[in-house]
C-alpha cells in the first residue's frame, strides 16, 4: 500500500473512532468503542459490496483491515471515504465528513508485480485517472529510465 493511501486510511480510521466516542452518553468503555468500530467496518464492507457472508472472518475484521482490503481490491479511496461517511451517518444520525488530508512531502508507492504506471495511477488516484501515469512518469524521471520497462519493487514518488 502506498504511503498516500496509508495516510488516508489511518485518517479515516482515526476520525471514525474519535467520532464514535461523543455518540455515547456514558463514560467510554473501550470494548464498546471496539464494537461500534466493528459495526462501522461491517457497514463499510456492505456498502462496498465486499461482504461475503460465506466468509465469517470478514465480520470480525478491523476497520483498518477493511479499508486496507478495499484498497487492495482496487476500490478508489473516495469510494471508501463515502462508504465510511454513510455508515457513520447511519450510526450517529449526523452527517459525517472525514477531514481532507494535506501533505507537505512527496509520498511514495511501490510498483507491484505485473503493474504499469497506468495501473499505479488507477490504484492511487481512482480508475478514472489512469492517464495520470504521465504525471507519475514526469515526477520519477530520475528513477525511470524506460517508461516501458520498470522493475517491480521500484519506489515511485507520487505527485499531488
Amino acid at each position: 500500500m502506498s504511503n498516500n493511501a496509508l495516510i488516508k486510511l489511518l485518517n479515516i480510521v482515526l476520525v471514525s473512532s474519535v467520532c464514535l466516542t461523543p455518540v455515547m452518553s456514558k463514560p467510554v468503555d473501550p470494548s464498546h468503542i471496539q464494537q461500534l468500530t466493528q459495526t462501522v467496518a461491517v457497514g463499510v464492507l456492505t456498502k462496498l459490496n465486499m461482504l461475503d457472508k460465506s466468509k465469517p472472518e470478514l465480520l470480525s475484521m478491523s476497520l483498518e483491515k477493511v479499508v486496507s482490503e478495499a484498497l487492495h481490491a482496487g476500490k478508489p479511496i473516495e469510494e471508501i471515504r463515502e462508504a465510511v461517511s454513510l455508515t457513520m451517518e447511519e450510526i450517529t444520525g449526523k452527517p459525517f465528513t472525514p477531514p481532507v488530508v494535506t501533505r507537505t512531502v512527496p509520498l511514495t508507492t511501490v510498483l507491484l508485480p505485473n503493474e504499469s504506471l497506468s495501473s499505479v495511477a488507477k490504484r492511487i488516484y481512482g480508475p478514472e485517472n489512469g492517464r495520470r501515469y504521465l504525471d507519475i512518469y514526469e515526477y520519477n524521471k530520475d528513477v525511470i529510465k524506460d517508461i516501458n520497462v520498470i522493475p517491480e519493487g521500484t519506489v515511485l514518488k507520487l505527485p499531488e
